[in-house]
């Protein structure tokens, strides 16, 4: 909601991280919605996996120098490549979990996040760094998909209730970190 709030004064990252967490509720909506008509919603978590490591890539490569962005804008098209190869191989199965998939994505983007935070950040003196909405919105990517890592990683063996539970508590926290990057814009739009 903050995001199309302040639409107008977003820049590129912040608009595509508003478009991802509308996706995300959309994606979420969606299963639930299959879920409830015993249909098969598998099919729309891998589609999720590939769209959400699309656009927090691209999110972070607008963040960083030249030489790192277009590693990671690569690591876009070596992440598709592998996707499909596994799916060509039948290690992922649309009508399944995606356990491989989802846990390779959750990693790289935590890679992707923590040398964003030391590499992008380390050098900020201009403001202090609890002000700038990247560290908010890095902070909440890296609590929500490590924290997706270390969930899926476990489901192979055995999920359990709060085995989930703490993984909609991580995405809560992340959601949090989201909004309070926003309200970092409206304070540097309003007051800087």
């Amino acid at each position: 909601m903050a995001g199309f709030i302040l639409w107008c004064k977003l820049a590129r990252s912040m608009r595509l991280l508003t478009f991802l967490l509308l996706f995300g509720l959309l994606n979420s909506l969606a299963l639930v919605f299959l879920a409830l008509q015993n249909t098969n919603n598998m099919f729309l978590l891998h589609f999720y996996t590939l769209i959400s490591y699309l656009f927090v890539a691209l999110i972070f490569s607008y963040w960083l120098n030249h030489f790192p962005a277009l590693i990671i804008r690569w690591s876009i098209l070596a992440f598709f490549t592998l996707y499909l190869i596994m799916v060509f191989l039948g290690y992922e199965d649309l009508t399944l979990p995606n356990e491989f998939s989802r846990s390779v994505r959750s990693i790289l983007i935590a890679i992707i996040t923590l040398y964003t935070l030391y590499f992008n950040l380390k050098d900020h003196s201009d403001f202090p760094v609890y002000r700038d909405e990247r560290f908010w919105i890095s902070i909440g990517v890296f609590i929500t998909y490590s924290g997706t890592a270390l969930v899926y990683a476990a489901i192979p063996v055995y999920i359990t209730y709060p085995l989930w539970l703490i993984h909609c508590v991580l995405v809560i926290i992340g959601n949090i970190a989201y909004f309070t990057g926003y309200l970092c814009l409206r304070r540097l739009t309003i007051f800087g």
